[in-house]
């Protein structure tokens, strides 16, 4: 191999291991969590929970995510949301459900789980209607 092929080979490993990279200085990173949502509220509507909350304010937020745990099991994730609405159409009467609903930015930054609500759902009762218990 000539110095002249040598040197390119070195200049090109350079650039991929980073050290040839651009002299302009790279954008910080965001590692700001949006703030925790607030007024989750529950409603039964029709066979399923609607789970509702008050928007966030941050420049970059992109979504929610919304957390279930049935019975005071663990939460997992249940499903998304880009408005404040979400919709659970698999309740079952008798079982208790805890919906925790978290802010996430364009940088995939979590909000803090703080606000959360406890429903029930229970069979109607005649002349009552009540269906969900918080």
């Amino acid at each position: 191999m000539s110095k002249r092929c040598g040197l390119l080979v070195a200049i090109a490993a350079a650039f991929i291991a980073g050290c040839g990279s651009s002299s302009s200085p790279s954008a910080p990173v965001d590692t700001v969590a949006p703030a925790a949502v607030l007024d989750v509220e529950a409603v039964y509507v029709q066979g399923a929970i609607e789970v509702t909350w008050a928007a966030g304010s941050e420049a970059d937020l992109v979504g929610y995510r919304v957390y279930r745990s049935v019975n005071s099991a663990t939460a997992t994730l249940l499903g998304v949301s880009t408005s404040t609405t979400y919709q659970d159409a698999t309740v079952q009467t008798g079982v208790s459900y805890r919906y925790e609903v978290t802010a996430v930015d364009e940088t995939g930054n979590e909000s803090a789980r703080q606000s959360t609500i406890q429903v029930t759902v229970r069979a109607a009762r005649p002349g009552d209607g009540t269906l969900v218990d918080d």
